[in-house]
């Protein structure tokens, strides 16, 4: 993450809520206030879903600027509420300048490492030691798209390593972020906005959110609404998560809806993580104490129907499950089938020698019946943590510098898709295939609301160099993909994806492809990542949208990002059936 300075480390889901959050976007316009004005919370609008405990004629009875327990409720829910929100100016704007006013590189008096407690090292038997290729009936493997230039270290205007790259891919847009600067691109590559420092989205807010650019930054597409999440953290005191969705599915055209939501005064929320779901935003984050000491991780969940009105929004959050608790991540939804009705969000960590699942069921009327319970620890094939004693692991070529591994925790995203005959979700970790030689262990896990299990699972390490802070995702036809980075004493830090068909064996990855090769490595710094996005084109559910760090020359804090698109060519758009609730493909 960026941003610490050294004081601080850092069935038919109701058809009738599909129905609702259509009827709600039609009427948008004619509630929303002008450009720039500030709604003070909480505010005018009770919830949707009526009045909580404690809202008193548009104010809540809360002397705290953070979530507080529920009365009387026995299942430890907290309920917050948005402090502020304002109606940003549209992102075009805004002239592109560089994040003024950030700290200098980032800290590096204090590790992020999280200890795996319980995990035993053992001899992975999953593990991919070649190269291959595809079926024989697509042996083309994967179909390249467009593959240009995101925003760069001076673009950024940072400073810091790592740039924590994100982006995601809409109808006609793509939505790149890095610590501090978010930047708008049509799908040729071409600049429609940006970059520019994420908080001017904030202006007028006057708090953290507005004075604060402190990066950890996430962007998502909500397809099922066709808006645009944007979100980063503050990480100085009071903590504040800034949560920005799109009045429409234009990001760089139109104003956003700028959320302030107060999560402590004294516990820092680290390393943000999000997924869409139809009932709420979740969001997964690692805990600190007074801001260095690891509490555990906690889950999230924002009012996602609220925010998309625009009005004042709820939150709802439980006790962080403690320090010997590994990272979560919360599921992310994909496709035009929406989950089951009333199904709960997922959230998977690496617990010991399993994976642990829970389930969280949010009640945003009546909080003290929401619930996140550990529902399944599942079995996984074994695997070596990857530099349990050191973040510094991955070499370079020409220095004696190595970067960070990454090697404690799940890497975003956490995918899901609903196929109608079973759910699947995708996610992938870095672990070690021997001798410190990193490799990309993936899963896909079935049915997560049922009897949860592991339905594959491969590490793909297919020749000496290593490969590290991946992303995975599923495309309409089952296809896996993951991307990653690439570096060997050797090799240059460099970006390469692969993928696999459902007809391949199972627990394998075929036809590695070059996105960019590097031309240099990083040399001071050790932090590396801490993140990559892939994810799915809303337009066809079959193109893979993928961003990550690497080098064209050797520098230190000097980094450069790319995206590019592929698919692979026997993926069809996703024909629904008779029964199930459905999403349209947007049509563009």
């Amino acid at each position: 993450m960026f941003g610490k300075d050294t004081r601080t480390p850092v069935s038919r889901i109701a058809l009738a809520m599909s129905v609702i959050v259509v009827l709600a976007l039609a009427t948008l316009q004619a509630v929303k206030p002008a450009a720039d004005t500030v709604l003070t919370g909480p505010g005018p609008l009770a919830p949707v879903g009526g009045a909580p405990a404690g809202w008193r004629g548009g104010q809540i009875a809360s002397s705290a600027g953070a979530p507080q327990a529920v009365a009387g409720a026995t299942n430890g829910v907290q309920v917050g509420y948005s402090s502020k929100h304002v109606v940003s100016r549209p992102l075009r704007e805004f002239k592109p300048q560089k994040a003024q006013g950030q700290r200098p590189h980032e800290a590096e008096d204090r590790s992020e490492k999280i200890p795996l407690v319980g995990h035993t090292d053992m001899a992975d038997p999953v593990m991919q030691r070649a190269h291959r290729s595809h079926a024989v009936s697509i042996a083309a493997g994967t179909v390249a798209g467009v593959n240009f230039a995101g925003i760069d270290s001076d673009g950024s205007g940072c400073g810091c390593a790592p740039p924590d790259t994100d982006g995601a891919v809409g109808p006609t847009q793509y939505v790149q972020m890095v610590n501090t600067a978010i930047q708008v691109f049509d799908k040729s590559g071409n600049s429609l906005a940006g970059p520019v420092p994420i908080n001017v989205l904030w202006t007028g807010a006057g708090n953290q959110c507005e004075y604060n650019n402190d990066g950890d930054p996430v962007a998502l597409y909500d397809s099922i609404a066709n808006r645009w999440l944007v979100s980063q953290f503050t990480a100085s005191p009071p903590y504040y998560e800034c949560i920005a969705i799109s009045e429409t599915e234009d990001a760089a055209n139109q104003p956003f809806w700028a959320y302030s939501f107060p999560i402590s005064v004294t516990t820092f929320p680290d390393y943000p993580k999000f997924g869409v779901w139809p009932d709420g935003y979740y969001m997964s984050v690692n805990q600190f104490t007074n801001g260095q000491q690891y509490a555990g991780p906690a889950p999230y969940v924002f009012n996602r129907a609220q925010m998309l009105l625009g009005q004042t929004a709820s939150f709802q959050t439980f006790p962080p499950l403690g320090p010997d608790a590994a990272p979560l991540m919360p599921a992310d939804f994909n496709g035009t089938r929406l989950p089951p009705a009333g199904s709960p969000n997922y959230f998977v960590t690496p617990a010991g020698n399993n994976m642990g699942i829970y389930k969280y069921h949010v009640d945003w009327n009546t909080p003290a019946n929401s619930t996140f319970t550990n529902s399944a620890n599942i079995p996984v094939a074994p695997w070596t943590e990857l530099c349990p004693t050191t973040v510094k692991c991955i070499p370079q070529p020409n220095t004696t510098q190595k970067v960070d591994g990454l090697g404690d925790r799940y890497m975003f995203r956490l995918a899901y898709r609903n196929f109608g005959d079973h759910e699947s979700m995708v996610i992938n970790q870095s672990v070690d295939v021997g001798g410190g030689h990193a490799g990309v262990r993936w899963y896909e896990v079935r049915n997560p609301g049922g009897s949860a299990s592991i339905y594959q699972q491969g590490t793909y390490a297919p020749d000496s160099d290593n490969r590290w802070a991946a992303s995975v995702a599923m495309d309409a036809a089952g296809d896996i993909a993951a991307g990653y980075s690439v570096s060997s004493s050797s090799t240059n830090p460099s970006v390469r994806y692969a993928s696999r068909t459902p007809s391949d064996p199972l627990g394998t990855l075929s036809n590695e492809t070059h996105l960019v090769d590097g031309g240099g490595s990083q040399t001071a710094p050790y932090r590396w990542g801490d993140y990559s996005a892939l994810t799915i084109d809303p337009t066809d559910d079959c193109t893979f949208w993928y961003t990550q760090e690497y080098y064209i020359t050797t520098a230190d804090y000097g980094w450069s990002t790319q995206i590019g698109s592929f698919k692979v060519p026997n993926c069809r758009p996703y024909t629904p059936l008779s029964v199930g609730v459905y999403i349209p493909l947007v049509k563009r």
